[in-house]
């Protein structure tokens, strides 16, 4: 039940998405035509860094934390209120996650963790007047508020929940928390082409601020935060 729930959800949200870039396409002309508004389509290929502590900041004894590439898609706008500096917010689907091991005395247990949370950034944009070819030097800094939409983990010795011993996978998006934040800065360069649009090319690290476990619903008061640095390819219209 709680399987077929969380897709319903994915299936559910899918469907917003589409509706809202379709709709986000339609609107291109008119926005183009609004003086310091642009709208466009992201992806990022993101690399995602994890770090697992108790509430005192220390490193928990027998556990080691991997890397996992993931990636984020979404829309991005920007309003630039002068020449030189403006606001960049957007909607972005976010996939992310961490490999652990976990050595004990008698059991090594792993765990392989997906989130997909959507992410809603607020950040102030700096950009430098034209260095030449339609080519302009940016760089923003801000907040991202970030909902949770899916969850998988994959673990095999023991249950992470219950500590049952066994492999298996859950997906109740119950231990995550419902709502995080990160905070986003970084650097890179719009290429302006006449009557094409903007490219932007960016590198952006996404510091993780709140835990993405739910400490109640694991059981246990492990401190999991998860940043990024996302490689930032973009069109605006």
């Amino acid at each position: 039940m709680q399987v077929q729930l969380i897709q319903h959800t994915k299936r559910h949200f899918m469907k917003k998405f589409t509706i809202l870039l379709i709709l986000a396409l339609a609107a291109a002309p008119l926005l183009k035509a609004q003086e310091g508004v642009k709208i466009g389509l992201r992806f990022a290929p993101i690399v995602a860094f994890t770090s697992i502590t108790n509430e005192a900041g220390n490193d928990l004894p027998g556990t080691t934390v991997s890397s996992r590439l993931g990636y984020s898609y979404g829309l991005m706008a920007t309003y630039g209120f002068t020449d030189n500096y403006g606001i960049y917010t957007g909607v972005h689907i976010v996939n992310k996650g961490f490999s652990r091991t976990d050595v004990g005395d008698s059991l090594t247990s792993t765990q392989k963790v997906t989130a997909t949370t959507v992410e809603i950034p607020i950040a102030l944009r700096g950009r430098s007047n034209e260095i030449g070819n339609g080519i302009y030097i940016n760089g923003l800094f801000g907040i991202s508020l970030d909902v949770k939409a899916a969850y998988k983990n994959e673990f095999t010795g023991s249950n992470p929940v219950t500590g049952e011993l066994g492999n298996g996978t859950t997906k109740d998006l119950a231990l995550i928390n419902p709502l995080t934040a990160s905070f986003l800065f970084g650097a890179g360069a719009d290429w302006y082409v006449d009557r094409v649009g903007t490219f932007n090319f960016g590198l952006i690290f996404h510091q993780g601020l709140v835990n993405l476990n739910s400490q109640k619903n694991f059981n246990n008061l492990e401190v999991i935060k998860v940043s990024y640095l996302s490689l930032d390819l973009a069109y605006l219209f």
